[in-house]
């Protein structure tokens, strides 16, 4: 691995990699947003792409509550219900590292993951360029998700909306383009990123993707096989280490545990910062609010609106008395929405209980 895992760079990390100037960075300089194909992460796009349709399941309480409000919630990936949201990766990081043709060693590489991404928790020092000049500043972020998923009609996804033995759950299309278009002129144009994507579950494909990564950028640096650069200049320490952070973190949100397979997720990604307070603007820190999570968790969320064209139609689950079903969906729309002709169908799982 690189030389300064040698070094005290991972213990003291204020110290270690001289930094200019401690800079708490409130805000960027423009709204980033990015999409990921499933290996790439394509910046800033001149048009959105993807799917047309995905789709948001969600419960009764919470699907009246999205249109009453016209809210979307994007919730903390802290406190979804996969305990591995943004960790996961180290554990890959550590497979595909394996078969990059550099010299292991479990607890050098398991702190240089640390050090690439570090407890959700704490802060991460970033390098930033205004034209030759290079600080180092410290960046205050969290990840806030909305999650769909790209099957209309999922019976494991309405088993999380079963109660007593009966499902009870709705799920409504989003247009991804409409959707994104319509975030572009709410959210403010500095201190948030938007990131939006299918997930990957395959495991071997992760490994691949990251192992790939590394010889890439070691033959880029020059890195042999211990670790070390074959040239006097380490300049390529730093380099080496924030592309590689630039790729874990962009693609931390993107990779899940295989056991989550059957969600065939494809999510929206809010990089946001820490604290009401730190958003750029007013207006912002409305977006900023708690509920209560399933469990009794007090989780943060962001309130984002949405444009009402970005629905593109309603789906019921199964075992919900139909056409009494429909008209209630239909008659909510029209005196709370004025949203008219959306259609509203059934889940085609036939189920007895």
């Amino acid at each position: 691995m690189p030389r300064h895992l040698e070094d005290t760079l991972i213990g003291s990390i204020y110290g270690s990699r001289n930094i200019d100037k401690i800079l708490i960075e409130k805000a960027g300089i423009y709204m980033e947003i990015s999409y990921f194909d499933g290996k790439n992460v394509k910046g800033n796009p001149a048009r959105t792409i993807g799917p047309k349709t995905v789709f948001h399941y969600t419960s009764p309480n919470n699907f009246m509550s999205i249109f009453k409000d016209n809210k979307l919630w994007f919730s903390d990936c802290q406190f979804m219900n996969d305990k591995s949201e943004y960790v996961y990766i180290k554990k890959v990081f550590l497979k595909a590292i394996k078969g990059a043709n550099i010299e292991v060693n479990t607890e050098k590489n398991e702190r240089f993951i640390d050090y690439l991404l570090p407890p959700y928790n704490n802060i991460r020092i970033e390098r930033q360029k205004k034209g030759l000049i290079v600080k180092n500043c410290i960046k205050i972020k969290r990840y806030y998700l909305l999650c769909t998923s790209l099957k209309r009609d999922s019976h494991s996804l309405w088993c999380y909306y079963s109660k007593n033995n009966h499902y009870q759950g709705y799920n409504f299309g989003i247009n991804t383009e409409k959707f994104i278009n319509s975030m572009r002129g709410i959210l403010p144009n500095e201190g948030c990123k938007i990131t939006y994507g299918k997930v990957i579950y395959d495991e071997e494909e992760q490994v691949r993707q990251i192992k790939d990564e590394i010889i890439r950028l070691s033959n880029k640096y020059d890195i042999d096989s211990t670790g070390k650069g074959n040239t006097s200049d380490e300049s390529w320490i730093d380099s080496f280490q924030d592309d590689l952070a630039d790729f874990i973190s962009d693609r931390c949100m993107f990779f899940k545990n295989p056991a989550f397979k059957h969600e065939d997720e494809f999510r929206f990604i809010i990089e946001a910062p820490y604290k009401k307070s730190d958003f750029a603007d007013e207006m912002s820190k409305d977006f900023f609010n708690f509920h209560i999570g399933p469990s009794g968790l007090i989780v943060p969320h962001l309130e984002i609106p949405f444009a009402k064209e970005a629905i593109s139609g309603v789906t019921i689950s199964p075992m919900m008395e139909q056409e009494t079903a429909r008209q209630g969906v239909e008659n909510f729309f029209i005196c709370n929405n004025d949203i008219e002709n959306i259609e509203v169908q059934f889940s085609k799982i036939d189920l007895r209980y």
